[in-house]
């Protein structure tokens, strides 16, 4: 069976003298609904049952069943005078009564579901003596305290404790990012040679005339020649303002999601229309107009997914996060954010959410820092389509020099100056690859390596940020602090070490005292004696008192 949840067991009333059958509230139960509040902000409400959420109307025994096997944990709440209460219930029944408190955690035993029992301010676990028989084994179950004075702390290490016992909410499966695979070599000499038989195709395809063929290469090699110079020339000055570009990227990567949506997607259309309303004039007004709503309109039906889809909480965090500063940084503000809207207590699944993502971006931090670390050649050879498109460009350069001066003198030129200037144009083309090539590289390089050195510390600060606005699922302290009476250990965080906890039989149990375990959970049950039939599966309906 699939269990999921935690089920409150506690006595909500007790038979107030032993000369009276009248029942009288137990001083606890109010503090039993605190302590479920509690544990339904942290772990959820539908994870948290107690047995006044029952819904009106509803089979009693049916429901505290089906609610109980569908649990992983039963915290049974003990008060002082537990045990006593415990046996005056069972010396008063008659036939055909039972004691929930006494079923409930009978049932969960048999199941294997885990018993956590919680004693509340001096209430001891009960020696396996003085339980019935089959709630025997409950002597043996670790335990935890709510004591007076210390309700945030024991309430917080209840939690911890119950954490090791009921399952999280799923987050995503992480994966880590693929670094850019190395492409081969052949693949950029195909491009280069791809770019050298393209405009020389192109030509013998087109013209019959060497000197039209020439003039033909001259103006291309010119053409593709200054877009390499300007290529490289805005990738310097790109660059050279690398610090202000840094600063614009960390303050874009501040902005939401969907906010980014809606300035991509506006400026299109806005751009568009621009361009369609003032600079064609093909068409009329109202064809313009027209065509102008039909724009609009596939523009804001594709970017309303977009924006839905960074909307959406469930898709935070996401089980991939790319290599890219600008996602690093992103995620960064986002974890930031999550924790300042959740402050100041996270439940379980928003911190979950936050260390799962502060794992993330630690992982692809290591991801950048092994890019920043790859050569030129190495990074050239990954960074595609950027490889392909040098590679094709200077091709075509080299291809349409070589041929413009080659159809010039097939041509019946003779000027000296032609081959030297087709050299000076390979020569060009050649060193402003290597601009391009070499200013793009310590670009990315320089930026990945600032926010790979950023990193670290903006990570301790959220991870302590985190510490503070959320219970740690951290395991228990073993600081002894003093000795139980009965022989075992209670240590700095409430729990007790006993002799059954080591394994002793019942006659050692038995002279040893009390059992008392280590950890345990809390969960608040209730207390009611019902009719016509027993343990949960009776079919009358109970009685509440």
């Amino acid at each position: 069976m699939d269990r999921r949840g935690i089920f409150l067991n506690y006595r909500q009333n007790r038979y107030a003298s032993p000369e009276r059958d009248d029942l009288e509230k137990v001083p606890h139960a109010q503090l039993v609904e605190a302590i479920a509040d509690r544990l339904r902000r942290h772990f959820g409400a539908h994870v948290v049952f107690l047995d006044t959420e029952l819904r009106t109307g509803a089979h009693y025994p049916s429901e505290l069943r089906r609610k109980l096997r569908e649990s992983e944990v039963l915290v049974a709440v003990l008060h002082p005078g537990w045990t006593d209460d415990l046996t005056d219930r069972r010396m008063r029944l008659r036939p055909d009564e039972y004691d929930w408190v006494h079923q409930e955690i009978g049932i969960a035993l048999r199941e294997g579901i885990h018993v956590f029992p919680l004693l509340i301010g001096e209430a001891e676990l009960p020696p396996r003596n003085r339980l019935p028989e089959d709630i025997r084994d409950m002597s043996f179950a670790q335990a935890r305290w709510i004591r007076f004075g210390s309700w945030e702390q024991d309430l917080r290490l209840l939690i911890q404790a119950l954490e090791h016992h009921v399952r999280a909410a799923a987050v995503p499966e992480m994966k880590v990012p693929a670094e850019p695979a190395l492409r081969p070599r052949w693949e950029f000499a195909a491009a280069f040679l791809l770019g050298v038989l393209l405009p020389v195709g192109m030509t013998w395809l087109l013209q019959d005339d060497p000197w039209e063929r020439a003039v033909f290469l001259t103006a291309l090699t010119i053409v593709v020649l200054l877009m390499m110079v300007l290529w490289a020339g805005g990738l310097f000055l790109l660059y050279r303002i690398r610090r202000w570009l840094d600063t614009v990227d960390e303050a874009a990567a501040k902005i939401a999601h969907d906010q980014k949506s809606a300035v991509i997607i506006g400026s299109t259309v806005a751009g568009f229309a621009v361009a369609f309303l003032f600079t064609d004039n093909t068409f009329d007004s109202q064809t313009r107009i027209l065509l102008l709503a039909a724009i609009v309109a596939i523009a804001i039906t594709s970017g309303a997914k977009w924006i839905l889809r960074f909307r959406t909480p469930q898709d935070w965090p996401k089980s991939e996060l790319p290599a890219s500063t600008t996602n690093v940084r992103a995620e960064l503000d986002l974890v930031a954010k999550h924790i300042s809207g959740h402050e100041p207590l996270l439940t379980r699944l928003q911190r979950d959410q936050a260390m799962f993502s502060l794992r993330q971006i630690e992982e692809t931090t290591a991801v950048l820092e092994r890019l920043a670390a790859r050569g030129r050649w190495e990074w050239l050879r990954s960074a595609v389509p950027w490889g392909w498109a040098n590679a094709l460009l200077i091709g075509a350069v080299w291809g349409a020099a070589v041929g413009s001066v080659v159809n010039y003198l097939v041509g019946g030129g003779t000027a000296w100056w032609a081959p030297p200037l087709g050299l000076l144009a390979c020569v060009t083309a050649a060193a402003s690859l290597w601009g391009c090539t070499e200013f793009a590289f310590l670009r990315q390089r320089w930026q990945r390596s600032v926010v790979v050195r950023a990193v670290p510390a903006r990570l301790a600060e959220l991870t302590e940020r985190l510490a503070t606005s959320s219970i740690a699922p951290s395991g228990e302290r073993q600081s002894d602090v003093r000795t139980a009476a009965d022989g075992g250990v209670r240590h700095g965080d409430g729990h007790l070490d006993g002799a059954q906890a080591l394994g002793f039989s019942d006659e050692d149990a038995d002279h040893h005292g009390p059992a008392h375990g280590r950890s345990g959970g809390a969960r608040p049950g209730r207390d009611a004696t019902g009719t016509g039939g027993g343990a949960l599966g009776g079919h009358g309906s109970p009685g509440r008192s």
